[in-house]
């Protein structure tokens, strides 16, 4: 782990939890219980990915006061004793990802599948997945985010990164979230940098600005706008000034040169901005393929980070909450269907908390039959009361509605 505490994707809000604690939630009884851990205790942290498998929950990287870190951590939710123990693994084989934290992680077949993530790479460990941020040049340290993906095996305690056989991947991004539904892994928004670049018409440098010149000399970044390099997501804005030469003819020229020349041979200035994403995308997690940006059908959701994403159904994914990217908190609940590729919003939830709908559910119970099934011991208990309910509450409407029949029959 890299010891130095340098720029980061800031959130709102953040806080290092504890690591001798240890909060779980019994659906069942409804109740919340707070277990002391032993063992190998992570260090307090922020930013986190936590991942359930197995019966183990497992913790890796995430921020402190010394840095970003890439450690793996999991413990046994199963445990008979009562007793819940970290264990750090540190016999694992193949290559962890870099240093990091907000990353994402997809639960499938054994493994858990990471990605993206805000950290910190060496000059050596640059790449197309990494959008840089900010640079450390003396200690050659470069801070951003990331769109990489790695795997951890957990039968065989293996990291891999597996190769890409197709598709656009997401923008790197931290914050975002992630589900699975099949053997598809879908990722929704999430921060990300964004630039935009001033260009001066007919303003000539002898060389490029001694930043981006240090860059592009330093490491393999170039000037361009292609995702994983110093513009990922780029905007130009051209700004108008006199041309007191007069000279068209060589400020035509100047515009019919390469992207690349241009920004060589012209004065301008980049400015840095952090954004939020509404962008949805999936991985196909047996062929490596990345779908690209999924065109959307009517409205969606607004731009977020630090949202949640949960399968629902077989075909449908459910969005909650998250951080506006004018950092307002958000309580809003949306609905994708796959099947019909759009986003429906959730009218009936109240703006202070989300809320399940006894009645609902006890008024279409036929409609949900194979979900119902699938709720926790307790929460099923008190919907079975409401189908029955709502049952007999049918069954007399019929009644009454044959008796009404039946008396307007005799009367005729």
């Amino acid at each position: 782990m890299f010891s130095l505490p340098r720029p980061r994707s800031i959130e709102e809000n953040e806080v290092y939890l504890p690591s001798d604690e240890l909060w779980i939630y019994d659906m069942d009884s409804g109740l919340w219980t707070m277990h002391l851990m032993e063992g190998e205790l992570p260090t307090s942290m922020s930013g986190s990915c936590g991942a359930s498998i197995n019966g183990k929950l497992y913790i890796f990287g995430g921020f402190d006061d010394k840095g970003y870190s890439n450690r793996l951590y999991y413990v046994n939710l199963r445990t008979k004793t009562g007793t819940y123990r970290w264990k750090k693994i540190t016999n694992f084989k193949g290559q962890p990802p870099t240093p990091r934290d907000k990353l994402s992680c997809w639960v499938y077949k054994n493994r858990l599948i990471y990605f993206g993530g805000y950290g910190c790479r060496k000059h050596n460990e640059l790449s197309d997945c990494f959008d840089v941020h900010d640079a450390f040049w003396e200690g050659q340290i470069f801070w951003g985010w990331h769109n990489d993906v790695h795997v951890f095996d957990t039968t065989t305690q293996t990291w891999s990164q597996p190769t890409i056989r197709g598709g656009d991947p997401p923008q790197p991004r931290a914050a975002h979230t992630c589900a699975v539904l099949g053997n598809k892994g879908y990722i929704f928004g999430g921060r990300v940098l964004f630039t935009i670049i001033q260009i001066f018409p007919g303003k000539r440098l002898c060389k490029e600005p001694e930043r981006a010149r240090k860059c592009h000399e330093a490491s393999p970044i170039h000037l361009s706008g292609r995702k994983g390099h110093l513009f990922p997501n780029l905007e130009l804005e051209l700004v108008k000034e006199d041309d007191d030469d007069g000279d068209d003819d060589d400020e035509n020229q100047l515009y019919q040169e390469s992207f690349e020349n241009r920004l060589r041979s012209v004065m301008w200035t980049q400015f840095l901005q952090q954004t939020r994403m509404n962008d949805l995308h999936c991985l196909n997690l047996d062929t490596w393929t990345w779908s690209g940006r999924i065109n959307i059908s009517g409205e969606k959701p607004r731009d977020r980070s630090w949202h949640t994403l949960t399968p629902i159904g077989d075909d449908r994914l459910f969005l909650f909450g998250g951080l506006s990217s004018d950092n307002v908190p958000l309580s809003d609940g949306w609905i994708h269907s796959i099947a019909t590729n759009g986003w429906k919003q959730l009218t009936h939830l109240p703006k202070s908390r989300p809320r399940l709908c006894l009645d609902c559910i006890g008024k279409n119970a036929a409609l949900l039959e194979k979900q119902i099934p699938r709720l926790p011991s307790k929460l099923l208990q008190e919907v079975l009361k409401k189908i029955t309910f709502w049952a007999a509450m049918t069954h007399r409407q019929e009644r009454k509605a044959e008796t009404e029949r039946q008396s307007q029959l005799l009367s005729t």
